[in-house]
């Protein structure tokens, strides 16, 4: 947090060059702005657990449904129903990762496939996109399911954005 780098420059004289926190759509304020404060410090941000993480992308089994149908979570926005420019579809992944790049933000996702590698690597620019699209996806509420309070991609509150280093601030 912004807290613990600013007592790291007062006892070394460096700023990291790299900090790496939790980051999507429906992270705390409080982290939006520490992202802000790292880049006008020439701090590069990493996110991670940024598209939920394998628990996330697997088929559920729907809740009291004895049948043993499974059923996936859209978060993508209705105005997305998967299209770039031209038409191609796009999948939720790569919604995120775009998301997180318009910030200035890095992306470092897992991939389970070779497949998967390559479809995270041709992020759709989605030049039809505009910041209303992407406004509109943080309004949404996170999906069921997208929090674990073990491992992010909400393990931090807002609150510890700001706290103090070891509790001495």
């Amino acid at each position: 947090n912004r807290h613990e780098m600013e007592d790291l420059h007062e006892a070394t004289g460096a700023m990291p060059e790299l900090n790496q926190i939790q980051f999507h759509p429906w992270i705390e304020q409080e982290w939006r702005e520490v992202v802000r404060w790292q880049q006008k410090n020439g701090i590069a941000t990493t996110a991670y657990t940024s598209l939920g993480g394998a628990r996330f992308r697997r088929p559920r089994k729907n809740r009291g449904q004895k049948d043993g149908t499974t059923t996936s979570v859209s978060i993508l926005p209705p105005s997305a129903e998967g299209a770039t420019e031209g038409g191609a579809p796009v999948t939720e992944a790569q919604v995120l990762l775009r998301w997180a790049l318009r910030q200035g933000v890095a992306v470092i996702p897992g991939a389970t496939s070779e497949a998967h590698i390559l479809e995270n690597l041709r992020v759709p620019p989605m030049l039809d996109r505009t910041d209303a699209y992407f406004e509109e996806l943080e309004r949404r509420e996170a999906p069921a399911g997208w929090f674990d309070s073990k491992r992010g991609p909400n393990k931090f509150s807002g609150e510890a954005a700001n706290a103090a280093w070891g509790g001495k601030r």
